[in-house]
């Protein structure tokens, strides 16, 4: 989804946004880098007041589950926080100016508050255990499943209460919806929510045309 697509979103839509590094090199080599990137997302989402629900840091990658006060404010931060990190990356491995740190634009797609919210954050956190760095989503330091002692993030409180069919999640029937719903960068949830969401970024993109 691009920066145009985010700006005519409503207002608390929570996106499901990750990006990598180019020609998915490592990002991070130890913890002072990773470290460093929290400080960073912290800030960037302090500055412009946007909410995370979950996030995950892996070696070449990174998720974020946010929701955004506005279309427009979400893209601000996004920019603000990949462009000072890019840049502290450069920084730090002494090859400033010798090309870009991020694969490309960030891939981004909008997530019901439903059951899809609690799928997709559970997806983020177990990211770590597919790749093989952990046997268990709260072994991995660099994300929110980890102890709340030791984070240096704020996590806000979940937008819908955790329905009862998800204490016990399983992710495998959503592991391929999800994905799918990344790379196409298309909406997740039920199909009235869906419908209802394209509806309401043509009706904005409408009203823009004629307000210009």
């Amino acid at each position: 989804m691009n920066c145009r697509k985010l700006k005519g979103v409503r207002d608390g839509t929570v996106f499901h946004i990750c990006n990598r590094g180019v020609l998915k090199k490592p990002m991070f080599f130890d913890e002072f880098d990773y470290g460093i990137c929290e400080e960073i997302l912290s800030d960037s989402l302090e500055k412009y007041r946007v909410p995370l629900h979950a996030y995950c840091l892996m070696p070449n990658h990174w998720h974020l589950l946010v929701e955004a006060p506005s279309g427009e404010i979400l893209v601000q931060m996004l920019q603000r926080f990949s462009s000072v990190h890019a840049k502290t990356i450069r920084k730090r491995q002494e090859n400033q100016g010798t090309g870009a740190v991020y694969q490309s634009r960030y891939r981004a797609h909008p997530v019901q508050k439903s059951e899809a919210f609690f799928r997709v954050k559970a997806y983020i956190e177990n990211n770590p255990c597919k790749a093989g760095l952990c046997s268990k989503p709260e072994d991995w330091r660099w994300s929110t499943a980890y102890s709340e002692i030791d984070r240096h993030i704020y996590v806000a409180p979940s937008p819908t209460p955790i329905p009862l069919n998800l204490l016990r999640p399983s992710l495998e029937s959503w592991h391929s919806r999800i994905e799918s719903a990344l790379f196409s960068q298309r909406p997740l949830g039920d199909v009235e929510w869906r419908n209802s969401f394209f509806e309401q970024v043509a009706g904005t993109a409408v009203q823009a045309r004629f307000a210009a």
